[in-house]
């Protein structure tokens, strides 16, 4: 369930905190700060703090400690249903002791760095209707993989090297087998695009692993594809935060 509610007293209360923290903490001479804030469920928060000093030069000053808390109880406190909670504060501060709070919901972090899962869980937290989920919103949440796989290496004559398969006899495989394969998230990873599944990898020596959307009703032609391939694999699929099909390596990982 959300956070319950802040009434409008007790949000300017806890800017009124974060003006006194932040000033308290600044060197002599500044005229002006701007806080910006992005916490996203999941994954973080990101913050940075520009000052100017009297002459309207920026300089550099550090973040109080306090700061996380303040703004997190914020964003829980100023959830309003269907329309989910802010993602970006921005509070500007003056020397006079005024200041102003912008709340942004809808425009994606310029901090960034976030991922699907991250906002998946954000919105988890933070329900949203559809007329209140911007387009990058959604289009994000569309890339939550509900697949996950891992192919691990073992010995074989089959293989190039004295382990296999790499990622690049995986990327081959994939190509034999009709995908669509292109540039991964990631250098020198793999995209693997079929038109009821697209997969992304993320390897290592002795691992490739796999994730993205599957259409659940083609769970059964993936693992026979990647059964057929001779590989040792586990892999797994889920609806939501459940598992609803799963398959385990048939032998221990020998990397």
């Amino acid at each position: 369930m959300p956070p319950s509610g802040l009434s409008v007293e007790r949000q300017d209360e806890i800017l009124q905190e974060i003006g006194e923290l932040l000033a308290g903490a600044l060197r002599p001479g500044w005229s002006r700060a701007t806080f910006a804030w992005t916490g996203i469920v999941g994954g973080g928060v990101l913050s940075s703090l520009t000052v100017l000093d009297e002459e309207g030069r920026s300089r550099t000053d550090t973040i109080p400690r306090g700061m996380n808390k303040l703004c997190g109880r914020l964003k829980d406190g100023m959830y309003r249903p269907g329309a989910g909670t802010w993602l970006t504060m921005t509070y500007t501060l003056s020397a006079d002791g005024g200041h102003t709070a912008d709340y942004d919901f809808n425009r994606e972090p310029e901090l960034g760095g976030f991922g699907p899962g991250q906002y998946a869980k954000e919105v988890a937290a933070f329900p949203r209707d559809p007329e209140h989920t911007p387009d990058w919103l959604s289009a994000a949440l569309e890339r939550v993989p509900n697949f996950y796989a891992a192919v691990y290496a073992e010995p074989g004559e089959q293989y190039e090297i004295e382990i296999g398969p790499h990622l690049g006899e995986v990327a081959r495989a994939f190509d034999h087998g009709g995908w669509i394969i292109g540039p991964g998230e990631y250098r020198n990873e793999f995209e693997f695009t079929a038109e009821w599944a697209s997969l992304r990898t993320l390897s290592q020596y002795g691992l490739v692993r796999l994730a993205g959307k599957v259409d659940p009703d083609r769970w059964d032609d993936l693992i026979a594809f990647l059964t057929g391939q001779g590989w040792n694999f586990g892999a797994s699929l889920y609806e939501g935060e459940k598992i609803v099909a799963n398959v385990d390596p048939a032998r221990p990982p020998a990397v």
